[in-house]
């Protein structure tokens, strides 16, 4: 993933409503004040708005939770492609074929 994509994601969570959020049917709420953050309505479908709620309360503390992966498994890639050279040149998997 690039890494602006990334900014542009923790940038629009650092600028969201301070959670965790939870939902209380179609509604969505801070759980600290139990302030009001927003409100899922689908008029033809309950069960759709209250599973859009619940969606958007969670997003709030899952997106943090996979950003920290994201970059996790990024640091993993790197230290392994590293890890990779290193046993490249000493096998002498990368010298150039004449």
């Amino acid at each position: 993933m690039a890494d602006d994509r990334l900014a542009e994601i923790a940038a629009r969570h650092q600028a969201a409503t301070k959670g965790p959020w939870f939902s209380d049917g179609a509604e969505i709420y801070q759980v600290e004040g139990r302030e009001w953050v927003a409100e899922s309505l689908d008029i033809d479908d309950d069960k759709a708005s209250n599973a859009n709620a619940a969606f958007i309360a969670h997003a709030r503390t899952d997106i943090p939770w996979l950003l920290d992966r994201v970059r996790e498994l990024e640091a993993t890639v790197r230290q392994l492609s590293s890890e990779n050279d290193t046993l490249e040149r000493a096998l002498g998997l990368n010298e150039a074929v004449a």
